[in-house]
């Protein structure tokens, strides 16, 4: 039942129960029982938390695995917390990256993830570094031979990856880069749509192959100047041919699909959470969508 509610509202939970089990379950029963076991699970992960923090984390020479490739992503989306109104719920993301070859041998050719697993914190970027290096840990990102981090570009995102993740490769999120495009096109052509949509386009002929300096010139030619940081501060995180002929992944999607199954159950109609119920239903969400529900009950 506490799997079914970390999916479903409690009292759909419940009719649930009743028509499929036949099980007559009160709403405050179920609610009762998944605070129990959130808080189980947040005591499970504080100590798990404690033994693998940054400073007590040492190298061990026999578990490095060169050809072991994976992807690290963060995001947000925002939660209702009574009381304090709209909170930023953060989100981590890692899993395993398919080799150059694999990907070729796709219909598609695309970099599809595998192995996701998530992480997310209703807090500030300290503790939720501490949470994403835990998840990193159990699935041995620091042992890897190559890491790749996607994201947007927000600064606290790679101020972040450069305290935890300072060998990795650093991807800015393609359909970001892209938004920025188009503003700029628009602020060019604030009264022809259709030749700021040709911009667009042009621009992101450029952006693809990586030509962030070509880019930067338009912007300076037609006085583009206030989109210009983003390119030349984030240049070395947009070389997007030079990423796709190595196979990594240059879109957040997994992750933002992660916020957005995390936002499912935490933001319906009229949502509200307190605190700590919020932090536990987060907990308890996260083992269910990296599918790792069922150890932490064990373990929990």
């Amino acid at each position: 039942m506490v799997w079914l509610c970390s999916q479903v509202p409690y009292e759909q939970g419940r009719e649930l129960a009743e028509r499929l089990g036949g099980w007559h379950i009160p709403v405050g029963t179920l609610w009762n029982t998944v605070q129990q076991r959130g808080e189980r699970l947040a005591n499970a992960l504080e100590q798990e938390q404690a033994q693998v923090s940054l400073a007590r984390t040492e190298w061990e020479n026999q578990r490095y695995a060169p050809e072991s490739r994976k992807a690290v992503s963060m995001d947000g989306g925002m939660v209702n917390v009574r009381g304090e109104g709209w909170k930023e719920l953060k989100v981590g993301l890692v899993a395993d990256m398919p080799t150059v070859q694999a990907i070729a041998e796709t219909e598609d050719g695309q970099v599809h993830l595998t192995n996701l697993h998530y992480c997310g914190v209703v807090g500030d970027v300290a503790t939720f570094g501490e949470a994403l290096w835990t998840l990193a840990v159990r699935h041995d990102i620091p042992y890897s031979g190559l890491v790749v981090v996607t994201a947007d570009g927000a600064a606290w995102i790679w101020r972040l990856c450069a305290d935890y993740f300072p060998c990795a490769q650093q991807v800015v999120d393609w359909f970001h880069a892209c938004q920025h495009l188009a503003q700029a096109a628009l602020a060019r052509f604030p009264d022809d749509p259709l030749a700021a949509k040709r911009c667009t386009y042009d621009l992101k002929s450029l952006l693809f192959k990586g030509e962030i300096h070509l880019i930067l010139q338009h912007f300076e030619r037609f006085a583009l100047t206030d989109f210009a940081n983003y390119f030349s501060e984030h240049a070395r995180r947009m070389q997007y041919a030079q990423f796709r002929a190595a196979g990594f992944p240059i879109g957040s999607g997994s992750v933002e699909s992660g916020v957005k199954q995390f936002k499912q159950r935490l933001t319906g109609s009229g949502m509200q959470w307190s605190r700590p119920a919020l932090l536990r239903m987060v907990l308890l969400r996260s083992a269910v969508l990296s599918h790792t529900f069922d150890h932490f009950w064990e373990a929990a």
